[in-house]
């Protein structure tokens, strides 16, 4: 499938805004196993009672603004976040 890495090496996590009742858990690349007990109840939590006792605010859907994920650029910068990790 597609790499899910982003320009920060972070996790996508949580509402998306201006589309009610969709969740994302994305992100996960190289890390996801590790965290998926986490990811998976901040989710839950989200879609059950609307919050989570988990900060998700540096994970949010929204903080690269619009993304074209098939432009050179952004492709480029989730490589470079990708050779990033150790």
């Amino acid at each position: 499938g597609p790499s899910t890495y982003t320009p920060d090496g972070q996790f996508v996590l949580g509402s998306v805004p201006d589309i009610d009742g969709f969740l994302v858990a994305s992100g996960c690349c190289g890390s996801g196993i590790g965290a998926s007990g986490g990811v998976g109840m901040a989710i839950a939590e989200l879609a059950i009672g609307g919050k989570t006792g988990f900060d998700l605010e540096s994970f949010r859907t929204d903080r690269f603004g619009h993304i074209d994920s098939l432009s050179p650029n952004w492709i480029q910068r989730c490589a470079e976040a990708r050779s990033n990790k150790g």
